[in-house]
């Protein structure tokens, strides 16, 4: 346990160059579909060993977020079972319609439904270290940013696998980031990205995972770097 958490509290703290806000929102022109979800990033799953916890500096972007409430755009790592519909703890940041942003928490219940818990925002630009890991001594779940707890829950569920994703809500929200063009290169960055598994961190090495690969772009650079993007084009 307590190499796990010292770990987390000397992340790096990294940041990440970014091209001027006003490169990165861009309104989608897509039907507003609220309440269908997609995803844009990578991910492990079904792991013979679990992971005791996942982490990675995450780019908080300016992201167009359609106007109608409870639209969002969303950063984060998070442990997760195996199957998609199963428990999940994640970390990140969250912009709302009209430009709220937070740090955000969010941990299924063992009932059904989830809990949120909101912290102060980072600015677009900024790129915090997000981490949640499983703490077996006290059987909770231990949610950091740039190594700094943030919330501490008890666990409802058993982790077998790790996601690190930008997420949206609804078609005409951008997913976080933009067409890779050189003008305006402003992906969604997801960098140092690991997980703690048989007793160390290694990189994440994970696999794609994007729902819509006709409308959303992702890249691994290497088994710590990660960029998504939307395909609309911005210019």
């Amino acid at each position: 346990m307590a190499g796990v958490a010292a770990g987390l509290l000397a992340a790096p703290l990294m940041g990440v160059p970014q091209a001027p806000p006003a490169f990165a929102e861009c309104n989608p022109y897509r039907t507003d579909n609220y309440e269908t979800h997609y995803w844009a990033g990578t991910q492990r799953l079904s792991m013979p060993t679990a992971p005791r916890a996942v982490r990675a500096n995450i780019e908080v972007k300016d992201t167009w977020v359609e106007t109608q409430d409870f639209r969002f755009a969303v950063g984060y790592v998070m442990l997760r079972q195996n199957l998609a519909s199963g428990g999940y703890a994640q970390v990140g940041w969250w912009e709302y319609d009209n430009q709220e942003r937070h740090t955000f928490v969010q941990q299924t219940r063992s009932g059904g439904g989830f809990d949120n818990w909101f912290h102060p925002k980072h600015d677009p630009g900024e790129a915090p270290f997000y981490a949640v890991w499983q703490d077996p001594a006290n059987d909770d779940y231990v949610y950091f940013v740039n190594g700094v707890e943030q919330e501490r829950r008890p666990r409802d569920f058993f982790p077998q696998g790790a996601s690190i994703v930008a997420e949206i809500n609804s078609l005409a929200t951008q997913m976080p980031g933009t067409l890779p063009a050189p003008q305006y290169v402003v992906n969604e960055h997801f960098n140092d990205a690991d997980m703690y598994i048989n007793g160390a961190y290694q990189d994440f090495n994970g696999s794609e995972y994007n729902t819509n690969t006709s409308l959303f772009g992702m890249k691994k650079i290497n088994g710590r770097h990660y960029d998504v993007w939307d395909k609309l084009d911005c210019s």
